[in-house]
């Protein structure tokens, strides 16, 4: 029974004008109205979880990351979320160390930065990005009078644990660079 159903019974019982138990014209026509109105409640209720990044549906999450990039990052949920909520938490003038980091996150790049004259991006994890990818969003978050370098390789001890491969499925040649790349 949904919500509408419930409040137009009780605004109908207490007008003390209409029989609204289950035998009624009137119970009968309250179900059919109920039938189109429950789908629009659960439409509504989607609507309204998915307002909120911590409690939005994968498709409300979608949404949101394909205002910053083409596709959905390729992380799970709650990594998903973390990424969005830091990158809308990311201001202009947020040009600390620890908060490039932090927007790093946002952009779904999980690395380090470093001076070296200039910037160095150490990459550690990128959540479903290419490399031209990942070039665009940092030309995009940061400083632009700063130059950048990207050390993008992938083999380090964090990414070796996270793949579900042994090292011997990894030694055995099977892979070509790209599939290396694209190993989660």
């Amino acid at each position: 029974m949904s919500k509408f159903l419930e409040s137009m019974k009780r605004v109908l019982v207490q007008t003390g004008v209409y029989d609204v138990t289950d035998c009624s014209f009137i119970s009968h026509e309250l179900k059919a109205y109920d039938e189109g109105f429950s789908i629009f409640e659960d439409e509504f209720e989607s609507l309204l979880r998915d307002i909120f990044i911590g409690t939005a549906s994968d498709a409300g999450l979608e949404y949101r990351e394909l205002l910053f990039r083409p596709l959905k990052a390729q992380a799970d949920t709650e990594a998903r979320r973390k990424m969005l909520k830091t990158r809308y938490s990311t201001r202009e003038h947020d040009f600390t160390r620890d908060k490039l980091e932090q927007a790093l996150i946002g952009a779904g790049i999980e690395g380090r930065l470093s001076e070296n004259g200039g910037l160095r991006v150490d990459i550690c994890r990128r959540h479903g990005m290419n490399l031209p990818q990942i070039v665009s969003e940092l030309e995009g978050l940061l400083p632009a009078h700063l130059p950048f370098t990207l050390d993008a390789a992938l083999v380090t001890w964090r990414w070796i644990e996270s793949t579900a491969k042994t090292f011997g499925e990894l030694e055995t040649g099977e892979y070509t660079w790209n599939e290396i790349e694209t190993l989660e």
